[in-house]
């Protein structure tokens, strides 16, 4: 695998002129090139150099939603694959919802599914993500501010896929941090409740 960022990239993905730290990196994989998490490179590394021979990627342990009536208006961005050509993501994801979300951390997968979303993509930041919104059931902690402004990176979980292999073939992700209200203290359209300063300052951060 090869990281085509240098350090001191100045590329829009890396130039976000925020902190040192990145959480994705940009990784080559014979010819193709995957964005991958800061965690979850470290889990593939610790295992590439771990294995035996012929042994089968780790079964994690999995954390469901612990209250299904307990939705979250959480905020974060899409983030494409660099090869996904996608002309409607509105579209696109509407499919997805309810489908289980994977995130890879602390040696456990936690699953999340969204029940709605909405992308502003007006408010794109650096080139290929896009600022959303989204009403999420998740056992993650988003309320939790984690090292350097980082988000929990969520993608379509492929039950008969193993955990790596479903992370390379990835089309999309989202990176989702904080939340704005949970769903069952307000009344009407979680959509009213979208504070769109607080998402673009997200956004930014983010990435």
């Amino acid at each position: 695998m090869e990281d085509i960022h240098a350090k001191d990239c100045t590329c829009k993905i890396c130039n976000n002129g925020i902190r040192e730290e990145r959480q994705y990196a940009a990784l080559k994989i014979e010819e193709h090139f995957i964005i991958l998490d800061a965690e979850e490179y470290q889990h593939f590394d610790d295992w590439m150099r771990n294995k035996t021979e012929n042994e089968k990627q780790p079964a994690y342990c999995v954390v469901e939603p612990k209250d299904e009536n307990t939705l979250q208006l959480a905020y974060g961005v899409l983030i494409p694959a660099y090869e996904t050509e996608v002309p409607d993501w509105n579209k696109e994801l509407e499919k997805f919802k309810g489908y289980a979300f994977a995130t890879l951390e602390d040696e456990k997968i936690y699953l999340s599914e969204y029940q709605d979303i909405v992308l502003f993509e007006n408010m794109k930041t650096y080139g290929i993500s896009i600022p959303c919104a989204m009403l999420l059931n998740t056992p993650l902690d988003l309320e939790n501010k984690m090292d350097y402004g980082f988000g929990h990176t969520m993608f379509l979980k492929y039950g008969n896929m193993e955990i790596f292999n479903n992370i390379f073939n990835r089309e999309f992700l989202f990176c989702v941090r904080d939340v704005e209200a949970a769903y069952d203290s307000v009344q009407g359209d979680w959509k009213d409740f979208i504070n769109e300063k607080a998402l673009k300052k997200v956004a930014k951060e983010l990435f």
